[in-house]
């Protein structure tokens, strides 16, 4: 339902839909207030204590300034002045840890703790996935693409899968949020990070500028939020506000953390392929490194020979 909530809101937030987008949207809209309609009575079931936790808890708080925030809190019963991908979900990882005693069922925060742990898995995946269209679509469109109208319609493609590598980055950061919710903190945050907007790359993409990076949190308001990490300085990065060399680029965390599952889905054997790319890649600039090393040496003990050669020159010439 997280997905299809964040599918609607993307579409929704396009300026000037055409009729057929605006009738789509209505119908889709109608189909996931209906799913939230069963979803509440599968509610009264499995969390029995949640309508008197509405009624005497949460009307003192003030309602969130993000409405696309999982953790807003919930009303009572759905507002027919909000749209239904507005809707807040009432789950166990929205609410506190001694209240889940009262509100949920016994064992139910743990069966939702798995599900937030393969929503966590899933997104990271398909974050990957969308992540490496977006690089063979920017590399296709500077090797193939010369027109006007071919350009059009491909930076119409790099739109929509731009907006499905934000979904995906948005999806894991949910997942990830809940999970952090009911697990707590622990070692399982050392595999799966806090997502940045500068890990949001691809093997072979620069690092984003501080400018990149705000188009990138204000993607789903802009008209074009296509942000394109393939250009004409892919082999240049900033850091600290300063461009540097290809020497000094560093790849995302989460090309680190690819599962066996996903290694063995690459039947085509691409992302294998594109892993052993960037790892010689990698050893290549260590190497380079290491040779600039020895030079320096080999530099630094040239001028102190040349110094120990001119004060024996000089003393010469003064006797």
């Amino acid at each position: 339902m997280s997905i299809i909530r964040l599918s609607i809101r993307t579409d929704a937030s396009k300026k000037n839909p055409t009729a057929t987008q605006s009738r789509s949207l209505q119908e889709r809209r109608t189909a996931l207030l209906k799913c939230l309609r069963r979803f509440q009575q599968l509610q009264t079931t499995f969390m029995p204590g949640l309508r008197a936790y509405l009624d005497n808890v949460l009307p003192s708080l003030s309602p969130p300034t993000d409405p696309s925030s999982h953790f807003s809190p919930p009303h009572s019963t759905l507002n027919n002045n909000a749209h239904p991908e507005e809707q807040p979900l009432y789950l166990p990882s929205g609410l506190g840890r001694e209240d889940r005693c009262h509100v949920c069922i016994q064992g139910l925060p743990g069966i939702e703790e798995q599900l937030r742990e393969a929503h966590v898995m899933e997104g990271l995946q398909d974050l990957r996935t969308q992540l490496r269209m977006r690089s063979y679509m920017s590399v296709y469109k500077k090797s193939n693409i010369r027109s006007q109208g071919p350009y059009t319609r491909m930076r119409t493609l790099q739109q929509q899968v731009e907006q499905r590598v934000m979904r995906a980055a948005t999806c894991y950061w949910q997942a990830r949020a809940a999970l952090l919710a009911l697990r707590g903190p622990g070692d399982w945050e050392h595999t799966w990070r806090e997502l940045q907007p500068q890990d949001v790359q691809c093997m072979n993409e620069r690092e984003p500028t501080t400018s990149e990076v705000t188009e990138w949190l204000s993607w789903q308001s802009a008209d074009d939020g296509h942000v394109s990490l393939l250009d004409d300085s892919a082999t240049s990065v900033v850091v600290d506000g300063l461009e540097v060399g290809e020497g000094r680029r560093t790849l995302s965390w989460i090309w680190f953390s690819v599962g066996s599952t996903e290694a063995t889905a690459d039947l085509a054997g691409t992302l294998h392929q594109s892993l052993q790319v960037e790892w010689a890649k990698c050893r290549a600039r260590a190497l380079r490194w290491q040779e600039e090393l020895l030079l320096l040496e080999e530099e630094m003990c040239r001028v102190l020979e040349f110094g120990r050669w001119h004060a024996v020159w000089c003393r010469n010439q003064v006797s």
